[in-house]
């Protein structure tokens, strides 16, 4: 008798914590950002160790529309002479052109810079530039995302 009172017991605990536990995630009360914040680190590592053996498996590498290469239409009267801002996930890295496709000025890639001894970077082939503006002074600012990587994005 004695067991079968310890059985329902841990069975009544049980029951009460999942009752618990559906409470606070369809309610989002505390303690609810705790546990969805870890359940998401776990989830991202995870994909960082399975799906990530190479960047080809990825989204930042897609197939060319076609073969050509560089400025591929220049019409002079037709555009406003300048530089243009380009980045590439490729390249990691971002680059001044002027209107031939030259490059004037390239920004050093986030390996070279990275200075947080705290936070290791993914390797280059997982490491892409999402966003860059370019400010009237010149300073530049970029989105730098690591592919798996549990934090998305890392400001530079």
């Amino acid at each position: 008798m004695d067991k079968l009172f310890s059985l329902l017991v841990v069975v009544a605990i049980a029951f009460l914590a999942f009752v618990g536990g559906a409470f606070v995630v369809l309610t989002k009360t505390f303690p609810y950002n705790y546990f969805n914040n870890a359940y998401q680190a776990m989830d991202a590592l995870y994909h960082q160790r399975e799906d990530y053996q190479t960047p080809y498996q990825t989204n930042l590498w897609r197939p060319a529309r076609n073969e050509q290469r560089g400025v591929t239409v220049y019409k002079s009267g037709k555009v406003h002479d300048g530089f243009t801002l380009y980045s590439s996930s490729d390249a990691q890295r971002a680059m001044l052109i002027d209107m031939n496709g030259k490059v004037v000025h390239e920004c050093l890639p986030i390996q070279e810079i990275w200075d947080d001894p705290d936070r290791q970077l993914r390797p280059d082939g997982y490491i892409f530039w999402e966003y860059v503006h370019m400010y009237s002074n010149g300073d530049l600012i970029a989105l730098v995302v690591g592919m798996g990587d549990t934090l998305g994005a890392t400001g530079w």
